[in-house]
């Protein structure tokens, strides 16, 4: 198969999976609950990599690396553009509070139990131990919405932990996207001094920015929203490319500019439309290729198994402690931090940008232990998310 065919290959199977992949209530009970989130496309991508059919060998691969690019862009800019300052304004501070001290927390300890097993793999390169420990606790600090919105569409529970568990779930991944952007603008150009590595952070900062202006300016009223998709989609583009040309993420100079645009657009700008339309299609292209990229062995296994538990303990133990010291002002269950079991495509994310910055075994490894985690993780969600709503 041409790279070529390849691509549109991966352009149709995004376009059925984004109509089909929250359409499954005529499927039995276990499958449904089994298959909530849409990592049955992971599954899929292993059938029809390397690891199985082949369709898709590890040349071929290499060329698809713009399409992870554009993925990237397209999730920065998603992510970002919903970072509006003044609705965190209308939030209740002791909500903020948890939200980032979960999160912060939860990293740290996954990140230090990483930093224990990772350099023990062979052929381990000790210059991007660092970096691999942070990624890694990145995507274990992340909580994803969708398994969360679709028991809770469901299975109608009430409101009342329910909004707490958003306020997280939305924001959380702003602190691990945040984190490793700027660990990956002062690492990938191998710098050993501070105030270069400011210098370099300085001008992502400014880029995203930049970016953010020139669209902003970009006369739109008169398009239609076909249009709208279209400039949003060459513009993604060619901010990634951007950010390739100088060293710099696009996860994280999209991540800027989505923030930058957010608060200078009116709510109602078309734009918003049109993005949250193509969420899907990316999310599927990107389930897609991590199984195809992913190569399991025993020791991913047995470390994505171990941190799987350390955050499992970390999300039960921090929401229960920071609960008690933040009272919300409702009653939240002891084991309300199981409803934050699903990990989401955002810690996917987080493996790719690692996968763009680091050529290396370190990347391929930290990449198999995210997903054979997320695995996990998805597959015991919806058990841990109804059964804690239902407490609640």
């Amino acid at each position: 198969m041409s790279s070529v065919l390849g691509l549109l290959v991966l352009a149709l199977i995004s376009y059925l999976g984004s109509i089909y992949i929250f359409s499954k209530h005529k499927l039995p009970p276990l499958l449904r609950y089994l298959f909530f989130s849409g990592w049955e496309f992971m599954l899929l991508g292993i059938a029809i990599g390397p690891m199985a059919l082949d369709l898709f060998p590890e040349e071929m691969l290499k060329d698809m690396e713009v399409v992870i690019y554009l993925g990237l862009g397209w999730v920065g800019l998603l992510v970002g553009i919903q970072m509006r300052f003044r609705d965190f304004a209308k939030l209740d501070v002791r909500h903020l509070k948890i939200t980032v001290l979960q999160a912060l927390l939860t990293g740290l300890v996954t990140g230090l139990a990483a930093y224990a097993m990772l350099p023990l793999a062979k052929g381990w390169n000790g210059d991007v131990t660092y970096c691999a420990v942070l990624v890694t606790a990145a995507a274990f600090a992340i909580s994803s919405p969708t398994v969360l919105a679709l028991v809770r569409m469901e299975m109608k529970f009430r409101e009342r932990m329910i909004r707490l568990l958003q306020v997280i779930t939305n924001l959380d991944a702003v602190v691990s996207a945040l984190a490793v952007g700027i660990a990956f603008t002062f690492l990938r150009h191998d710098i050993l001094h501070f105030k270069v590595a400011l210098a370099f952070l300085a001008q992502a900062l400014a880029t995203g920015v930049l970016l953010g202006f020139l669209f902003h300016a970009l006369p739109r009223e008169e398009l239609s929203e076909k249009e709208q998709l279209t400039v949003m989609a060459g513009f993604v583009f060619f901010s990634s490319g951007v950010g390739a040309a100088l060293n710099v993420s696009p996860l994280f100079i999209n991540l800027v500019c989505g923030i930058f645009l957010a608060n200078r657009l009116k709510g109602d700008d078309r734009i918003y439309k049109a993005i949250f339309h193509t969420e899907r299609p990316f999310y599927v292209i990107m389930l897609v290729l991590a199984g195809m990229i992913y190569v399991p062995s025993l020791f991913a296994v047995g470390v994505a198994i171990a941190l799987a538990l350390v955050r499992l303990a970390g999300k039960y133990y921090f929401v229960y402690r920071l609960i008690k010291r933040y009272d919300p002002g409702f009653d939240f269950p002891s084991n309300g931090g199981l409803a934050l079991t699903s990990q989401g495509a955002m810690a996917l994310i987080i493996g790719f940008a690692f996968l763009t910055v680091d050529h290396g075994s370190a990347s391929r490894l930290v990449f198999s232990v995210i997903v054979t985690s997320m695995m996990m993780n998805e597959i015991a969600a919806p058990l841990l998310v109804s059964r804690t709503l239902k407490e609640g």
